[in-house]
């Protein structure tokens, strides 16, 4: 029998296996499968994928497209991929196994064990960031900000203890840790230092010995060398625009790179609970507690969507999984797992698509479960609010960090409201929605996706409600959203206007200079200061706009980052000056050509300090 042979009827058995798994609870056709892939691919310009289906025995691998575009490199099953966040699950565990090994507590203050390590708390001798809130997203500590997103040091194996110095500032509490989850690449990264301070081992030699070495997974690591460069693939934005490799500072929240296979023998033992082949990585009762919050009001009071320790529960098509995406500027990558139906799926990409949860939701529609759903056992709280308290309009709680404010409180937004009997929701710019209750303080909003609310109150008796765990809102003032967004709109109007204005008195004075004629009204530069802080703002924003397409060196002094501070700053200053200028200047001339420039002096100004309430002024990106 050739290895030719060998290796088809390897194949057959698999993909019988997964075609027809009665036994292990869903089933597939792996040709219409692979006829959806490739044409969404293909439609929506992916690059290429990595895609796998597995069970508690097969594991079957798909791949398709180009590692690299440029040389039609195509995707292997050996193409190294950049995991992104899924690199969190794989410290959880790491955590998990120091805890059943009676190393550390899940209740142990974080300060107790990195000591050296400024966490910016005011309430650190009643409410200590603890180990479970840096799992569980609940310390709220900020998401890393840009000088702490990409290594261009060249240094991959930064010490941690440098790359938390890169911004210490970043590192502080805005509410009491264990009230609601806000997502943070620092809290993970701080378990990395755990792990090291714990075992005694740099936390990547950790991972390898205790995880990666256990599961056999050979090609799985945080470094690119000579030795694997050539495996990994090359990655896109979601423009279609190469992006040199440059590996993140925070490695324990975002650093792992993998291919397929090995991917998917992790996801095989976390079908097994922990386990891989005769050896256990955790216990499974650990395991099981991994799947979900505990440390939240919400998980609490018995809500138990969201992240858990290393797992978030997804619903797609309806279906409930728990696993873990990962996204960079430019792969995507995501793993499930559906337990009660022994089933795994990994898809990795090659690009930082807008598509990716479309492509997710396109492999998931194609599994036909044959499996219970696995209902997790709630004790909600006894303290059911009325429609009354619950009504009323609710501002995002949890932005990643301050300068999330700006579009987060603008941009969303919740309205719950009560007509005949029934509850409604309407989010910012969406259309009105059926709550229907479930049990306790949850509803459910969308019956097809299975979309859920929670209501609840944090510690200052204020009323809350999270979207499936994740998205938190705090109920607020109606008329502050509303109006800080008619504000701007009649600022930016006010703005074009003076434009229009500008570009007309060019003309008119145009001619009139042709004609000899002399204007002794309000001079040059009482029109022009008003036109040179306009010029500053759009300078400012088109320079934002060129330093958000610059992922890699968005934390470093660059031309594009000074530029931003340098324009921000002429603005207010070009607008005060105009203000001066056209309120004191006693100029002749036409006085409602006069008070036209002091309204447009006036909303530059106000412009000016709307933008300093949100950081933007003055703004130094490389420092943030």
């Amino acid at each position: 029998m050739n290895k030719r042979f060998i290796i088809i009827y390897v194949c057959f058995i698999l993909i019988g296996n997964i075609v027809a798994q009665n036994s292990q609870g869903f089933r597939i056709k792996i040709d219409s499968v692979e006829t959806e892939i490739k044409s969404f691919l293909e439609k929506y310009e992916i690059p290429g994928a990595a895609v796998a289906i597995i069970n508690n025995d097969s594991i079957w691998i798909g791949t398709y497209g180009f590692s690299d575009l440029k040389n039609k490199i195509p995707i292997s099953n050996k193409t190294i991929f950049r995991l992104g966040s899924i690199s969190k699950t794989y410290l959880a565990i790491a955590i998990m196994q120091l805890v059943n090994e009676g190393k550390i507590s899940l209740n142990d203050p974080v300060k107790e064990i990195i000591p050296e390590i400024e966490i910016e708390n005011k309430l650190e001798e009643l409410h200590p960031v603890r180990v479970i809130h840096l799992l569980e997203h609940t310390s709220s500590i900020d998401d890393v900000h840009f000088n702490e997103g990409y290594n261009t040091s060249g240094i991959q194996d930064l010490a941690l203890t440098e790359v938390f110095n890169k911004n210490p500032k970043s590192r502080y509490l805005r509410w009491k840790p264990g009230e609601y989850q806000s997502y943070s690449n620092d809290a993970y990264s701080l378990l990395g230092l755990i792990i090291e301070r714990i075992s005694g081992l740099k936390f990547e030699k950790y991972i390898q010995n205790n995880i990666l070495d256990k599961i056999e997974a050979t090609s799985t690591t945080y470094f690119r060398n000579d030795v694997n460069s050539s495996l990994f693939a090359q990655g896109y934005t979601s423009n279609g625009n190469a992006l040199e490799f440059s590996p993140v500072l925070m490695r324990p929240s975002g650093g792992i790179n993998s291919n397929i296979i090995d991917v998917s023998k992790f996801v095989q033992m976390l079908l097994h609970q922990g386990c891989y082949n005769s050896t256990c990585l955790v216990d499974s009762v650990s395991f099981n507690k991994m799947l979900y919050p505990t440390s939240s009001i919400p998980a609490q009071e018995g809500y138990k969507l969201g992240y858990g320790s290393g797992f978030s529960s997804h619903y797609v098509n309806g279906y409930k999984f728990f696993g873990h995406g990962g996204g960079l500027p430019d792969f995507n990558s995501i793993f499930l797992i559906k337990p009660e139906c022994k089933l795994g799926v990994v898809i990795l990409i090659n690009s930082n698509s807008d598509y990716f949860g479309n492509l997710v939701k396109k492999i998931v529609l194609s599994i036909e479960f044959e499996c219970q759903e696995l209902i997790t056992k709630t004790d909600f709280t006894t303290n059911k609010y009325n429609y009354r308290e619950i009504s009323g309009y609710y501002s995002q709680a949890n932005y990643g960090i301050s300068l999330d404010r700006f579009p987060n409180y603008l941009l969303t937004g919740l309205t719950v409201f009560e007509r005949n009997d029934t509850l409604y929701c309407k989010e910012f710019g969406g259309e009105e929605t059926l709550l229907v209750p479930i049990s306790g303080n949850s509803y459910m909003r969308n019956e097809k996706s299975k979309e859920s609310l929670y209501f609840f109150k944090n510690s200052d008796d204020k009323m809350m409600v999270t979207v499936m765990g994740k998205d938190i809102y705090i109920k607020d003032l109606a008329w502050k959203p509303i109006f800080e967004r008619y504000f701007l709109m009649i600022e930016l109007s006010i703005i074009l206007s003076y434009l229009i204005f500008t570009i007309v008195w060019a003309i008119k004075r145009l001619f009139q200079k042709l004609r000899g004629i002399e204007n002794l009204s309000i001079t040059y530069l009482s029109r022009l200061l008003p036109l040179f802080a306009i010029i500053s703002l759009l300078a400012c924003v088109f320079s934002l706009s060129m330093w958000f397409s610059d992922y890699n060196n968005a934390g470093n002094i660059s031309i594009k980052s000074i530029s931003v501070f340098i324009f921000s700053l002429l603005f207010p200053v070009f607008s005060f000056l105009s203000l001066c200028r056209v309120a004191f200047k006693n100029e002749h001339g036409n006085k409602i050509e006069k008070v036209y420039l002091i309204i447009v002096s006036l909303t530059l100004m106000g412009l000016s300090l709307f933008l300093y309430k949100y950081e933007i002024i003055g703004l130094m990106l490389w420092s943030y």
